[in-house]
């Protein structure tokens, strides 16, 4: 009768197999992340940052909402400006008034309603627009920031002197629109993040 034996482990040739196997797949480690860096690349190009806001901008206009050549230079200021900021998406001016044109609609004296419903057919989470005023010797600019969603309004506005360097003036305040509106983006963000989180925990 014959006895079928099984084979005995041989501890050496399990450990020169290992070693074998770790040299195997250190060689391929940079291989690895080479290519998870290409698909970290690759999404944040066709798919976006989910951080990002998108932000339509429509064109300033006076208190008559005329657009004036002083308020256009403000709003491509503005523009200018606020696309240096990488969280911030802004929709070009061409599919704005594209969209506007859809809708038998222009932008001097756009009502408040009006702009909220472009900015949700543009697909913008926030629009931006603004008005220049000119009383006695000053020059008074008011832009306000419109959530699409929610409605909410936050502005800044500020007066200069109207003998003094327009130019210089509109590059001023151009940089702090653009400072004030990612600050309150940014806010919002923050505080859409938190209520999520407490609705959460009180889900749990």
């Amino acid at each position: 009768m014959t006895i079928n034996k099984r084979p005995i482990l041989n501890i050496h040739r399990f450990t020169s197999y290992m070693k074998y196997a770790c040299r195997s797949a250190r060689r391929y480690i940079p291989v690895i992340i080479v290519s998870l860096s290409i698909l970290a690349f690759v999404k944040h190009a066709y798919c976006g940052d989910e951080e990002t806001t998108t932000l339509a901008i429509f064109d300033f206009t006076n208190s008559q909402g005329l657009i004036t050549d002083v308020s256009e230079k403000l709003t491509i200021l503005a523009f200018a400006e606020l696309s240096k900021d990488d969280k911030i998406k802004l929709i070009e001016r061409s599919e704005i008034n594209k969209v506007m044109e859809e809708q038998d609609l222009s932008q001097s004296g756009l009502a408040k309603q009006d702009s909220l419903k472009l900015g949700k057919l543009l697909g913008a989470q926030n629009i931006l627009t603004g008005k220049t005023y000119y009383m006695d010797d000053k020059v008074y600019f008011n832009v306000k920031l419109s959530n699409c969603v929610t409605g909410n309004v936050s502005g800044v506005s500020k007066s200069f002197d109207s003998k003094g360097n327009l130019n210089s003036i509109l590059e001023s305040f151009s940089k702090e629109i653009a400072k004030h509106i990612a600050e309150k983006i940014r806010q919002a963000k923050k505080d859409k993040d938190l209520t999520s989180t407490e609705k959460d925990e009180k889900g749990n």
